[in-house]
């Protein structure tokens, strides 16, 4: 795996983990910068702490600085991330998803609509990836099929 890749891996489960924890419910309105700044540092310093159960989430600066990207953009560009989002769920909504799907979702959409510079392809498998690590057994085929959509509507 290339270094660059392994870092971009990183800065979004960073991206998901913070996003997760903090709970989507909180992103429907853009909250204050300096507050979002200030709870990234907190749980950057949390995260990036040594303890037995995440002995290596070390973040390069590549990572720390891509993944607070995603996580401003996140939030900036919610609703239209949802608008365009909503379609591709279809039968199921937003608000039926448990937590863990709907947080690799969104960050998952959000990524393919700001950053484009990134195949839609690649994107989507590492979502995929992260819904198989997190999730359970039909998660990842979720998350393929919803991000696939998206990105055939978005781009």
């Amino acid at each position: 795996m290339a270094k660059g890749h392994l870092q971009k891996t990183l800065a979004r489960k960073f991206a998901f983990k913070f996003l997760y924890h903090k709970s989507l419910e909180e992103m429907q309105s853009t909250p204050d910068r300096e507050d979002t700044q200030a709870e990234m540092d907190e749980f950057e310093e949390s995260y990036i702490a040594p303890d037995d159960e995440h002995a290596d989430n070390d973040l390069s600066l590549e990572s720390k600085t891509f993944g607070r990207k995603l996580i401003i953009d996140t939030f900036a560009h919610y609703s239209d991330i949802l608008k365009a989002l909503n379609p591709c769920l279809e039968p199921r909504s937003l608000d039926k998803l448990d937590m863990l799907e709907r947080t690799i979702v969104i960050l998952g959409a959000a990524e393919i609509q700001t950053q484009k510079d990134t195949p839609a392809a690649i994107v989507i498998n590492e979502y995929v990836e992260m819904a198989k690590e997190y999730g359970n057994q039909k998660s990842y085929t979720f998350v393929n099929g919803v991000l696939d959509k998206f990105s055939k509507a978005i781009r």
